[in-house]
């Protein structure tokens, strides 16, 4: 579905990196590591009802008396080990070692020498880290440019002919925008770590705005309804390519920028990949919000029931298509959907 996109629309590197980034592909490694964060910054929204976003990112680490999250020390850690400041262990600890290493890099590039990760530091360490990681950026576009497209996407009841379509793939982290059928652009993307994993299911851009530090430059909003939820810059730019955020979908700027500019509010997001682990032993009555439900919805639509929205909700829509297929499938009338059905419907062996 789609056709290729074109080289010119991957950002053009200015220069190309430096010799740390040997020790970058020495480390890649880590990308596979899931690195916990918890996003609290945003700025002005040109939307009349911004949020505050809930999927967490800290935005200073290492002040006197503050219990900083040790995920998000291990990701400061890893920014400055790729800048060659911290060669001690990953541990998640803001002890002298990394103290030292944030003093060190403020002095290096004119900060004010506190030893604290603010934001101007870290948003320092993302800048060096951009310019100087180029070639590795310009191969993360590449890899997803080429990246396979999802295989049985469902298609999102408000694509519209003409229209942009968000696909989001946690297993490949990319994000692909459509339009009119037709891939426009695609982009490689951080997404949930295993423990907070981006929610899967048919979702709407519901709010745009201005971002700045954890969330980079733009904020993107969406619909799903366990909390704020949404696509948004960085200032953790080496986190691109890895499971690392508490359920948001990162890009790096310049690419959140771009697609901000493509999309409006109302534009349909598609999010499909890395699946929850459900046991389907629990029945799902009427007025559940919870994360299998879109798998339950997708399941309906593919035997021929139309569950509406694969929204996360067991709302009148979806209550409706499970009664019509408890009637088809000859299964007891109930106002929720029980484990007769999820095995009707191949959810349960």
């Amino acid at each position: 579905m789609g056709a290729p996109i074109r080289a010119s629309d991957r950002p053009t590197p200015v220069r190309g990196p430096t010799g740390w980034l040997m020790g970058l592909v020495a480390l890649s490694g880590l990308a596979a590591v899931a690195l916990v964060l918890t996003e609290t910054a945003w700025a002005a929204s040109p939307s009349a009802s911004p949020r505050p976003p809930l999927c967490g990112e800290v935005s200073s680490l290492g002040l006197p008396g503050q219990r900083d999250d040790p995920d998000a020390v291990r990701e400061l850690q890893l920014g400055l080990r790729l800048l060659a400041l911290f060669p001690h262990p990953l541990d998640g600890r803001y002890d002298p070692y990394t103290r030292e290493a944030v003093r060190l890099f403020q002095g290096r590039y004119g900060l004010p020498v506190t030893g604290v990760a603010d934001a101007s530091t870290l948003r320092a360490i993302a800048r060096l880290f951009q310019e100087e990681a180029v070639s590795l950026i310009d191969s993360q576009h590449q890899s997803a440019i080429a990246a396979p497209q999802p295989e049985h996407l469902p298609l999102h009841p408000g694509a519209r002919s003409g229209g942009p379509w968000v696909v989001v793939d946690t297993s490949r982290l990319v994000l692909t925008l459509y339009r009119d059928g037709q891939v426009q652009a695609r982009w490689p993307v951080a997404v949930g770590k295993p423990l907070s994993m981006t929610p899967v299911g048919e979702w709407w851009i519901v709010d745009k705005g201005y971002a700045e530090g954890v969330f980079g430059t733009r904020w993107m909003g969406l619909d799903i309804p366990f909390g704020s939820y949404g696509i948004h810059g960085t200032d953790r730019p080496w986190s691109i390519g890895t499971q690392a955020s508490a359920g948001c979908i990162r890009m790096y700027n310049a690419d959140v920028e771009r697609l901000f500019e493509m999309v409006t509010e109302g534009t349909p997001v598609t999010i499909v990949g890395t699946l929850p682990e459900v046991t389907w032993e629990a029945p799902l009555p009427a007025g559940t919000v919870d994360f299998p439900v879109p798998l339950l919805q997708w399941a309906l639509r593919r035997h021929g029931f139309d569950p509406g929205r694969a929204d996360a909700r067991m709302g009148p829509v979806t209550l409706a298509a499970i009664r019509e297929a408890q009637r088809v499938l000859g299964l007891p009338p109930v106002e929720a959907a029980t484990p007769d059905l999820y095995r009707a419907l191949g959810l349960r062996r």
